[in-house]
């Protein structure tokens, strides 16, 4: 699922209006709307337990043991809430234990390897590991965690490599990180395959957060394989088993627009997200839902609502991707858009920071700049629908009409994904070509 920069279509949209079209029944997510508070319970669940581990600290300042209490804590209201400063908080208590430790621990560092994971920055993520590696880490976290660091950073055959070093091809850690390969070498039918097995071994175990991660990635790539009955029914499993699970949800909401054209029922959805935790990558797909009827100011206003959401909290470069959209198109902010695309591309050398980088010169009329990164970078690197969308857009504006009309075309099998506005876009550029 794609949430990107608003989009205002020149023709008409006619939406769905037929009910036994739609996917999403109301009926089906009435009673996981109603679930209230589930945020507050969790919060306040966690912070009796973090109030018992402060006032042990405060009569024991040293103790490395209640600090990494706190840690976990804290990590695990970051997850249920989207609240930053958790998060943050988290990596704090951690590399203090780490230090008081003299730097020896090296389950601190896998930690601190997934919370830099969390918080983008991919470089500490991948460097964590390694040093972990010098202070007798176990090899197989190694292995894994540094697979996940070095697929982020555009380091594919070094990931391939630690998977490798994996013996038992049948366990679920390896099955979700091949999964994820396949998927980044445009193969998603073994994708798919890779993660159904990954569920089947989670499937009837008595741990419901391993079952909802492993269903609702699987659910977002039958959506992505045009399997959108499946993915329903998939998200619907996960809320079965996890009423709180709202990336299950969100997923839905996508279903209930991109495929059913139904906005309000997408609306209420997200809405709904956005009143229990902090995800403020909605307030864009809700300025998308109100570019698809035509409403700018309304759009404008959720865009606005994102940017200060980003401004007045500390994400760091969590949301750089959709920022530099934004301000890619705004004539006023390209400078600011080429500054993070360039801080993107010199953190980590993925096709998608490139595609970015490319747009960014695209929009500011850098046409030659922007298709020789393009073609050097990004062109049969990914197989993103995204990517071949902007990529469409670069090459046409280079004269290379053929190569464009490919790109565009490519895009066509990827409706569901793009989402209506995009996929309009699409039709229009190939009826211009």
């Amino acid at each position: 699922m794609k949430i990107r920069t608003l989009l205002y279509a020149t023709v008409a949209i006619l939406v769905v209006s037929c009910s036994e079209k739609r996917i999403v029944k109301s009926e089906d997510i009435n009673s996981f709307l109603k679930n209230t508070g589930i945020t507050q319970t969790r919060v306040s669940e966690k912070s009796e337990e973090i109030d018992f581990w402060e006032k042990r600290l405060s009569k024991d300042t040293g103790s490395t043991v209640d600090k990494l209490q706190l840690g976990w804590l804290y990590s695990e209201l970051y997850k249920s809430t989207g609240n930053v400063q958790y998060l943050h908080r988290a990596d704090s208590f951690f590399t203090i234990c780490s230090k008081v430790n003299g730097n020896f621990d090296p389950d601190i560092y896998f930690t601190l390897s997934q919370l830099a994971v969390a918080k983008h920055s991919f470089i500490e993520a991948y460097d964590y590991v390694k040093t972990a590696e010098t202070k007798g880490a176990n090899k197989y976290t190694a292995a894994l965690l540094g697979f996940d660091a070095a697929m982020e950073l555009g380091k594919y055959s070094d990931a391939t490599q630690k998977l490798e070093l994996l013996k038992d091809k049948e366990a679920f850690d390896y099955l979700i990180r091949k999964s994820k390969l396949e998927d980044h070498n445009g193969d998603l039918e073994s994708a798919i395959e890779y993660m159904e097995n990954a569920f089947e071994k989670v499937k009837h175990l008595n741990k419901p957060s391993l079952y909802c991660w492993a269903l609702s990635n699987l659910s977002d790539m039958y959506g992505h394989a045009g399997k959108i009955k499946q993915a329903y029914r998939g998200y619907l499993d996960v809320l079965k088993k996890d009423s709180s699970y709202l990336y299950a949800l969100k997923g839905i909401a996508w279903i209930a627009y991109s495929h059913d054209k139904n906005v309000a029922e997408a609306e209420r959805i997200i809405k709904y997200i956005l009143s229990q935790t902090a995800m403020p990558d909605l307030y864009l797909l809700l300025a998308e839902l109100e570019a698809f009827k035509g409403d700018k100011k309304s759009g404008a206003f959720w865009e606005k609502k994102f940017l200060a959401e980003i401004e007045t909290n500390n994400f760091g470069n969590m949301y750089n991707k959709y920022l530099i959209q934004l301000y890619a198109d705004d004539s006023a902010a390209t400078d600011r858009a080429l500054q993070l695309a360039l801080s993107e591309t010199e953190s980590r050398t993925t096709p998608e920071t490139f595609c970015w980088l490319a747009w960014v010169h695209h929009k500011k009329g850098n046409i030659e700049k922007a298709t020789a990164l393009y073609r050097n970078y990004v062109l049969n690197k990914t197989f993103e629908p995204e990517a071949m969308f902007y990529g469409g857009h670069i090459m046409k504006a280079a004269g290379q009409k053929e190569l464009a009309k490919k790109l565009f075309s490519e895009c066509l099998n990827s409706s569901f994904e793009l989402g209506p506005l995009l996929y309009q876009q699409v039709r229009k550029q190939l009826a211009d070509l």
